[in-house]
């Protein structure tokens, strides 16, 4: 299912639909046929939902407005959105890489080129375009090998093996390898995250309020659990302890760390109003996060990444918003994707057959 599909699905405002799609029109298709609106069984309040229906529906109006329809009833992106403006740097110079449309294709899909600006203007510069047939393969395809690979790591994972899974896939087989300091920077992240026992997440750096607001309750959550089990072991030493201590310093000690559980609970009680105030998202806000946690699964999915299928099927602004938030830069040369430098400072260099 597409990120369009899952974002209009009345599921999530409690509604459960069926006997809307045709399945006799649908087999060998590539998309979905559906049934006259009439035929469809809906059952309201079939179960809670997820978000306000109003929301929905506003969301729902947005993908609308975000897309147009051509001949034979296909819907594709609005073409004034170049999914990689401002991300790609020419390899040569320096310079930003400035975005083009490219010729329709027979399907209505309309990719852009990207040239050095400083080539545009004073023609000195010898780099060459790319286009998004090109980088976008190389690109997202990428992105989805870095999310399969850390999903999969092991301890006894070695960095060979890694650098195999990132590489893997026909957008990537001129690559031979990637420079050493990046892939080591990646393997020694993902060692550490297992070592840790978390999941290793696509590097973005832009830590919001909410997210500074989770952190810092799972540490006084943390904070809470020590203070509490020191508040166990005292009491089990006053009343049990063969070196017990006197009442005084029980009472004292026990007052002091009362006072610190009673001070963590009245700031946890202070995110959470903060948590419940922040919770009800922006139209555009929801619309970005939804469409990232979905992007992200979407790519983990598939073995490979059709780029022109998946092109097709999201919106331009929500795969930008997505990139933007993982990747710093794009470095092109000679129509080649000569690194990625991602949000955290992490760069990865690739290195191509001869």
């Amino acid at each position: 299912m597409t990120v369009q599909g899952v974002l209009r699905n009345p599921f999530y405002i409690g509604i459960y639909r069926y006997n809307y799609r045709d399945e006799a029109k649908t087999k060998g298709n590539a998309g979905h046929e559906y049934k006259s609106e009439s035929d469809w069984i809906i059952v309201e309040n079939h179960h809670e939902p997820i978000i306000e229906r109003e929301q929905w529906e506003r969301v729902s109006s947005i993908l609308t407005n975000n897309r147009r329809i051509i001949g034979n009833g296909k819907t594709y992106n609005r073409g004034n959105v170049h999914l990689f403006s401002g991300l790609v740097r020419c390899g040569y110079c320096g310079s930003i890489m400035g975005a083009n449309h490219d010729k329709k294709r027979s399907n209505g899909y309309k990719p852009s080129l990207y040239l050095c600006t400083r080539k545009r203007r004073f023609n000195d510069c010898p780099n060459k375009y790319i286009s998004d047939v090109s980088l976008g393969p190389f690109a997202f395809n990428y992105i989805a090998n870095m999310i399969k690979a850390s999903n999969s790591f092991g301890v006894s994972t070695s960095i060979e093996t890694l650098e195999k899974k990132l590489l893997r896939g026909k957008a990537l087989s001129k690559v031979e390898h990637i420079e050493g300091v990046g892939l080591q920077e990646l393997y020694d992240a993902l060692k550490r995250s297992k070592s840790e026992n978390k999941n290793y997440e696509l590097p973005v750096t832009e830590t919001s309020v909410s997210d500074k607001h989770s952190q810092e309750l799972d540490l006084l959550l943390s904070e809470k659990r020590r203070s509490e089990r020191a508040l166990d072991r005292l009491q089990t030493l006053y009343l049990y302890g063969e070196d017990s201590i006197g009442e005084k310093d029980y009472v004292l000690e026990r007052s002091r760390i009362v006072s610190e559980i009673e001070t963590i609970n009245k700031r946890i009680s202070e995110l959470d109003k903060i948590h419940k105030t922040n919770f009800s998202l922006s139209d555009d806000e929801f619309l970005e996060k939804a469409s990232y946690f979905i992007i992200s699964q979407q790519l983990s999915d598939k073995r490979e990444i059709s780029f022109e299928t998946f092109a097709k099927n999201i919106d331009n602004r929500t795969a930008r918003n997505f990139l933007t938030s993982i990747v710093q830069n794009f470095c092109i040369k000679n129509g080649k994707v000569e690194s990625i430098r991602f949000k955290n400072g992490m760069e990865h260099r690739f290195l191509y057959k001869s």
